[in-house]
């Protein structure tokens, strides 16, 4: 089955499951969309409490903390805490990003500093709890997974079908979904991430700039599509300053830059956290990877058989990736089958970077439609080299449950369900959600 067209530019082109969805709506409330981080030590930074098994320990150069945000994106909230320290965002290491439009906890980490001010501190909707002290600092991917707490509202199905129709399609999935990423990945309400990600890859920081500052779309807010479509028109850097919004904190840093060196792009480009540049090539590189798996279901590849050439990556005793890599052929094949079946292996499928081994024609055929050269991950310029990675090709929600089903009190005569469900890291909850609800749009 095919996905709406705005979730097909992103790459996410076919659903994994045949039946029809729920329907309803997500996020029509911040507590809807409830995310607690798990570490890599089974921690779970709990949202709205402290988790008493973490005790203080004896102090390191690193405290670790849980930093619980209402509305807020995991970046901002970071430059928010680091502001109100007086230190540079460097200091701060975070293990994932989390939703924006949802209330999140996860554990953060801050080199040098002191506790007593920390506890001091008033962020409004940001809260911090459950301190400790670790060895060294987290780093992207240092978590487990992710437990999500979810209510889809404004379904017209009785409880009784809600609850035939979800359980069916739990079935369905037993062997895996289609382990995309995201759409919040290249951003939910304007999906510019890869597109800025491909133009910096190409060398050009005009179109990047450009494309970042000035593409509309239609769910955007008026004051900030107006900004745009005019700062397009006239390319008027100080009326600019004036007319973006001041929650556009990236853009008005963007055109800043561009009001002393108005000729500078790339300048203006590197006026951006470096962590949020390396994000939009990660964005590309996202994207090229969601196309690949749409090409292979495209082509009736299997995606639970595994092939000659297919990639097969290790687990680890936690069932979580390793770098450990093998490319299938005769001699291994019934090997490896045989750690997939006990939970040793999964199949994978490229991360493309600057070293990445390309065997299947589709994804030449792919590069070549994109019109992207493996060196062009390898930049000078740029300052990166993304040799590439491998990525699990399915994935699996772990203990899901069916909270309750009852009436919607913010939607009249109909209904709401509760699911909780647990992800390991690298897996979005919204792809699983859209399986269920299936909507023409996941959010409206």
């Amino acid at each position: 089955m095919m996905r709406p067209i705005n979730l097909k530019s992103l790459g996410l082109s076919y659903y994994s499951t045949k039946l029809p969805g729920i329907g309803g709506k997500i996020r029509q409330t911040l507590k809807d969309f409830i995310v607690e981080e798990i570490s890599l030590d089974n921690e779970i930074s709990y949202c709205f409490k402290e988790n008493s098994e973490i005790k203080l320990n004896e102090p390191t150069r690193y405290l670790r903390l849980s930093l619980e945000k209402h509305g807020v994106e995991t970046l901002r909230a970071i430059q928010i805490l680091a502001s109100s320290l007086k230190i540079s965002i460097s200091r701060i290491g975070f293990a994932g990003m989390k939703d924006k439009e949802a209330i999140t906890s996860q554990f953060i980490s801050i080199k040098d500093t002191d506790l007593n001010i920390i506890k001091n501190i008033e962020l409004g909707n940001i809260y911090l709890r459950n301190y400790n002290y670790i060895k060294s600092a987290l780093n992207i991917g240092n978590l487990f997974g992710n437990h999500f707490r979810i209510v889809i509202r404004d379904l017209e199905l009785s409880t009784e079908k809600i609850e035939e129709v979800i359980n069916s399609i739990r079935n369905e999935i037993s062997s895996g979904l289609i382990n995309y990423f995201g759409q919040q990945r290249f951003g939910k309400i304007r999906p510019i991430s890869h597109l800025v990600g491909k133009a910096l890859l190409k060398g050009n920081y005009e179109d990047a700039v450009k494309i970042y500052l000035t593409k509309v779309y239609p769910d955007e807010r008026i004051d900030a599509s107006n900004a745009r479509i005019e700062l397009k028109e006239n390319w008027d850097f100080e009326k600019a300053i004036n007319n973006f919004p001041k929650r556009l904190l990236y853009e008005i840093m963007m055109i800043k830059s561009l009001t002393k060196f108005p000729n500078d792009y790339r300048k203006a480009f590197e006026a951006l956290p470096n962590r949020l540049q390396s994000m939009l090539i990660y964005a590309y590189q996202s994207y090229i990877f969601n196309k690949i798996l749409s090409k292979r279901k495209e082509k009736k590849i299997a995606f639970s058989d595994l092939r000659i050439n297919d990639f097969v990556l290790i687990l680890d005793n936690q069932g979580l990736p390793t770098r450990a890599v093998v490319s299938t052929s005769e001699k291994n094949l019934t090997h490896l089958e045989h750690l997939i079946e006990i939970n040793k292996a999964v199949i994978a499928a490229p991360l493309i970077g600057s070293q990445t081994e390309i065997k299947e024609d589709y994804i030449r055929e792919l590069l070549k439609e994109e019109e992207i050269e493996l060196k062009d991950f390898n930049s000078k310029i740029l300052h990166l080299n993304r040799k590439g990675g491998f990525r699990p090709i399915l994935f699996s929600p772990l203990n899901f449950k069916i909270k309750k089903i009852d009436l919607d009190e913010l939607n009249q005569s109909k209904n709401k369900i509760k699911i909780d469900f647990t992800l390991k890291r690298g897996s979005y909850a919204t792809v699983l959600l859209d399986e269920i609800i299936k909507n023409k749009k996941l959010e409206s």
